[in-house]
C-alpha cells in the first residue's frame, strides 16, 4: 500500500453523510468489512481498487436480497448501493 486509504472510521464518516437522516441512526449498527461479499465483486470502478463494503439491516421484517453501499479506500466515494441477493 503506497498510497493512503481511508480508514474504516473514514468509511463510517461517508455513510453517516451519504445517507438519509431516518436512517442515520442504524449507522452504528451498519458491518463494514473489507470482506468482499460471497457471491463475488459487485462493482469497482478499477481493478485495483480496494474498497470497504457495508451490509445495512433491514429496518423490516422481508425475505429477499440484502442492501450493500460498497465505498472506495482510495476515493472515498461510493462506488455501489443496491440490493444484492434473494
Amino acid at each position: 500500500m503506497t498510497e493512503k486509504e481511508i480508514s474504516k472510521d473514514d468509511a463510517r464518516k461517508i455513510l453517516q453523510e451519504y445517507l438519509v437522516e431516518s436512517v442515520k441512526d442504524l449507522v452504528k449498527t451498519i458491518e463494514i468489512t473489507e470482506q468482499e461479499p460471497a457471491f463475488g465483486v459487485i462493482y469497482k470502478s478499477y481493478p485495483e481498487d480496494r474498497a470497504w463494503y457495508a451490509y445495512m439491516p433491514s429496518t423490516r421484517a422481508c425475505v429477499g436480497g440484502s442492501r450493500i453501499i460498497i465505498i472506495s479506500k482510495k476515493t472515498g466515494g461510493i462506488c455501489f448501493d443496491g440490493i444484492v441477493g434473494e
